[in-house]
């Protein structure tokens, strides 16, 4: 009986603690915000008109309480100054307004009417206005919203502070555009997506209109990596089909690349799916492209907390930038959560995922109060503006055609760059002395019916038209197919044939007429009515696509300084074999910078967009010698055999070794292997977007004169994704010894 006295008594005394602490912390309820000390002060206010009151204050445990009734109030809760917490709490009494030595830091950095744009937070989306240009010296993108804009410059509002003001002479010709937001999201190819995003939430953070003053926001910025559902999907399947077998998962992790064999031959412990997945994150950001999204998701915080600063908004991070997460109901709570343990007022939650259209990764950004309830969210691709992106192009207008000279007026035709980027396979053969491989820009039709006018034609590697008088020609020949290829060329082509597969295509403006313009484009482009094409405007005459000049901040020269993307995109509305009709959209600043043509010609237009390739190239593998070849050499000496065997590969050597460098001095970036494809380092594996490889063999038609062998070599030449293992183009063909002058 005593004990249960006593257990009675420590109870109900237990009780009435509770009671009270529940009491005290009633009395903050109404509090409009409560000054936190980081050790043990807690201070609440109360905005009256233009003066505060003090309601309450608590200490130690106390504080404690009032701290986590208030995050579930949501009432607004400000870490502060630690002296000024305390001073304020030991200088006045609770229900005492607040003296004005206080006050001035109250209104300066808590309490106020915060402006982080110059544009209502309530302001509807159709009723902004974005601006875009490209500045004349650095040729940078510069991304704001619109202010206004007379005949001397514009005024625009980016991440600072203040609105900026830019002076026309200060903008490349063609560069600037302004419009609503979607017109600019779907049109504008250049504009960098996380700076519009955040460009929203500076808007979306400012006091409401109608309210007189506002909390100052705090932003809790998450930045999450999405995991892949089929991956998921894929672990989730082998957990029922061990539990089928009656086997508990373990929280063990497995080893292994992913340790999925391991699972079924139980030769270490398996790991929950908690535990698989993150196993899975760091195998799948070891691999192309989860690696680089990845990478790019630590920038994308980094640059989300600079940019914030330059607002002057107040944002803070988790610490654990490793804790990556997909998209569920689940992962948000867990963030408002967070976001309400470190006392902020927003949540700021961006996902990085794998690039869904053409952009260098996929962004999903929300913005949320502290209570959950969305304020403003957008996702879209991201193309960086940073050194390389999906800048690099192949003009790919024109018929490959070999153009045959007469011998007088050979030197003074163009039929490659100054100085030749990629040199010729061997040593010409006679048929072959007078004549150049190039992309034929003249009508085929009447190429090939009689030439009477003049011939334009480009070199392979570069935009340039030149035009040959019909004097000068023998005539023309069209390439169809790699066996019309004559082996001294064969270089030529396979290089060109690579970059136009892996680089975006562009195409010429050939006319402009108001709203819509005609374009010359490639064949096989893909290219259908409703695709966005970009514009390249060139300010100077690099004379191919390796450039002269590169600015100094572009890595591997992948932008020329002479050239620059124009924002204005254009809408395909009629394709025919050779030419595109496409609709210009206005610049909007017509009435006020004439000079802003928005196409013009001679203009390049990018057909696609595609992020910069990275080429793995690969030895050649060494085909097995064919029955007629072996049936040969069983009659001769077998030195022999081993002699062509050694010759064989050094010829494939060689070829693959030409052909990255010739890819080298087009700049595209190579990662080589001297291994072959079986031995090949995961590394360069992971690292490179595309891979080049085949085979090397000595033909079955092989030469066999007067008892010597005349070799000829059967080469398979294969460009493969490693994203997705997919064959984009396999060249087939068979060449005499380049080792050896043309027969």
């Amino acid at each position: 009986n005593e004990d249960l006295k006593r257990q009675k008594d420590a109870l109900e005394r237990e009780l009435k603690n509770l009671v009270g602490r529940i009491e005290a912390v009633k009395k903050w309820e109404g509090t409009d915000f409560v000054l936190l000390n980081p050790t043990h002060y807690t201070v609440g206010v109360k905005r009256e008109g233009d003066s505060f009151r003090l309601t309450q204050s608590a200490e130690w445990a106390s504080a404690e309480d009032v701290r986590g009734a208030c995050r579930n109030w949501h009432i607004p809760r400000i870490p502060d100054d630690p002296a000024y917490t305390r001073n304020l709490a030991s200088s006045v009494k609770p229900g005492e307004v607040i003296p004005d030595q206080y006050v001035k830091f109250i209104k300066d950095e808590i309490w106020g009417h915060h402006q982080y744009a110059p544009f209502a937070p309530e302001m509807p989306e159709q009723e902004l206005q974005l601006v875009t240009f490209r500045e004349l010296k650095s040729y940078d993108m510069k991304l704001g919203l619109y202010v206004d804009a007379d005949a001397e410059g514009l005024s625009y509002f980016t991440l600072q502070e203040d609105p900026v003001r830019v002076a026309w002479n200060e903008i490349q010709p063609g560069s600037a555009r302004r419009g609503d937001v979607q017109d600019v999201l779907r049109n504008m190819t250049s504009v960098d997506f996380l700076e519009y995003c955040l460009l929203r939430v500076a808007q979306k953070l400012g006091t409401v209109e109608d309210e007189l003053s506002h909390i100052r926001p705090r932003l809790l910025v998450k930045v999450d990596l999405e995991i892949p559902d089929d991956h998921l999907r894929f672990y989730e399947k082998i957990d029922q089909q061990l539990e089928a077998q009656g086997r508990t998962p373990e929280v063990e992790y497995a080893s292994g690349t992913l340790g999925v064999l391991a699972y079924f031959f139980n030769s270490v412990n398996r790991a929950s799916i908690p535990g698989r997945r993150l196993q899975l994150r760091r195998e799948m950001l070891a691999t192309d492209p989860h690696r680089r999204v990845r990478h790019l998701s630590r920038y994308v915080e980094d640059e989300v907390l600079a940019r914030l600063s330059q607002l002057n908004i107040q944002s803070i991070t988790e610490k654990d930038r490793e804790l990556l997460a997909s998209i569920s109901s689940d992962e948000l709570d867990q963030s408002l959560e967070l976001a309400s343990s470190n006392d902020a007022t927003h949540l700021l939650r961006v996902i990085v995922k794998d690039s869904k259209n053409s952009g260098d990764y996929h962004l999903s950004v929300r913005l949320y109060r502290e209570d959950g309830k969305g304020i403003w969210t957008d996702e879209g691709d991201r193309v960086m503006t940073t050194p390389g992106v999906a800048s690099q192009y192949h003009t790919a207008s024109g018929h490959l055609g070999l153009v045959y000279l007469k011998k007088d007026t050979f030197e003074e035709f163009t039929g490659t760059e100054n100085p030749v980027l990629i040199e010729e396979l061997k040593h010409r053969s006679a048929k072959e002395r007078y004549s150049h491989l190039v992309y034929v820009e003249s009508s085929p039709e009447a190429v090939r019916d009689h030439l009477l006018n003049d011939l334009e034609h480009r070199t392979l590697f570069s935009h340039k038209v030149h035009t040959s008088p019909v004097n000068n020609i023998e005539s023309v020949q069209f390439i169809e197919s790699i066996d019309d290829v004559p082996t001294e060329f064969m270089l030529r082509y396979l290089s060109c044939q690579i970059v136009e597969e892996l680089l975006p295509h562009a195409g010429t403006v050939v006319e402009t007429n108001g709203k819509s313009a005609t374009v010359r484009l490639g064949k096989n482009l893909n290219v259908n009515p409703g695709d966005l094409l970009r514009v390249m405007r060139m300010v100077s005459q690099p004379d191919s696509l390796s450039g002269a000049d590169f600015k100094n901040d572009r890595s591997a020269g992948l932008m020329s300084s002479g050239e620059y993307l124009l924002p204005t995109g254009l809408v395909v509305s009629k394709v025919d074999s050779r030419e595109a009709t496409v609709a210009v959209s206005p610049t909007n600043f017509e009435d006020v910078w004439p000079d802003n043509v928005a196409l013009k010609k001679d203009d390049l237009v990018i057909t696609k967009i595609s992020d910069t390739p990275i080429v793995s190239i690969e030895q050649f593998r060494i085909n097995p010698i064919g029955p007629n070849v072996k049936r040969w050499f069983r009659t001769k000496n077998s030195l022999h055999m081993k002699e062509y065997e050694t010759r064989t590969i050094n010829t494939g050597k060689d070829l693959m070794n030409r052909i990255q460098s010739s890819l080298a001095s087009l700049n595209i970036p190579i990662i080589s292997s001297k291994n072959n494809s079986s031995q090949r380092s995961s590394e360069n594996k992971n690292e490179a977007t595309h891979r080049i490889h085949g085979s090397i063999g000595i033909s079955e038609s092989t030469n066999v004169t007067s008892g010597k062998l005349l070799p000829i070599y059967s080469i398979e030449v294969i460009i493969t994704s490693n994203k997705t293992n997919e064959v984009l183009k396999q060249f087939h063909f068979e060449i005499d010894d380049i080792f050896n002058p043309s027969r």
